[in-house]
């Protein structure tokens, strides 16, 4: 029995889906990249997880938050959830009603087990959030969870590359780009 080609497209793309992601404004997450960047020429950048990242490894969350960033060969490092000082945290499986400032602050959060995995991405300035993304993995498996954090992660800190490499000419920033993408 042959699969028609339209059917076979579709299932083709539908394999490929990657995480619904929603969050803070594009200027929110850029204060935040600002930010992370500049505590990463300090040193690793603590990582403070919350949750379960099953089916992931809690050893591997750190690598795969730092692979989403681009444009910064930035290390992530664990650190205590309490942590004040500037710090990206990744709340696994977080209620639906969780807010990014309960993240920032010093008591345990809660979890809601999802299926498929959810992640919850905030950068904190101290106590404050600046900016955060939500993001809901393609499907339940191992290879949809971990691109759930590369994925949230580099949306949270997107690549400033306009502001960082663009031309300057006269005042005016310049910048060679595509972008392509499927949005909802």
């Amino acid at each position: 029995m042959r699969i028609p080609p339209v059917l076979a497209a579709t299932l083709a793309l539908a394999a490929c889906a990657g995480p619904r992601l929603a969050g803070s404004p594009e200027p929110d997450r850029l204060a935040a990249r600002r930010q992370f960047a500049q505590a990463a020429k300090a040193g690793p950048v603590p990582l403070a997880t919350a949750g379960n990242p099953a089916p992931l490894g809690p050893d591997e969350v750190p690598t795969l938050a730092a692979r989403g960033i681009t444009g910064l060969s930035a290390a992530v490092t664990g650190a205590p959830t309490a942590t004040t000082v500037p710090h990206l945290v990744l709340w696994f499986e977080p209620p639906q009603d969780a807010s990014p400032q309960m993240a920032c602050g010093p008591r345990p959060l809660p979890t809601a087990p999802a299926n498929p995995p959810q992640l919850l991405a905030i950068w904190c300035d101290d106590l404050y959030a600046v900016a955060s993304v939500r993001g809901t993995a393609g499907d339940a498996s191992r290879a949809a969870a971990q691109r759930l954090v590369w994925e949230t992660t580099g949306r949270l800190l997107p690549d400033n590359y306009a502001e960082t490499y663009g031309l300057n000419l006269f005042g005016w920033r310049v910048r060679l780009g595509a972008d392509v993408g499927f949005g909802r």
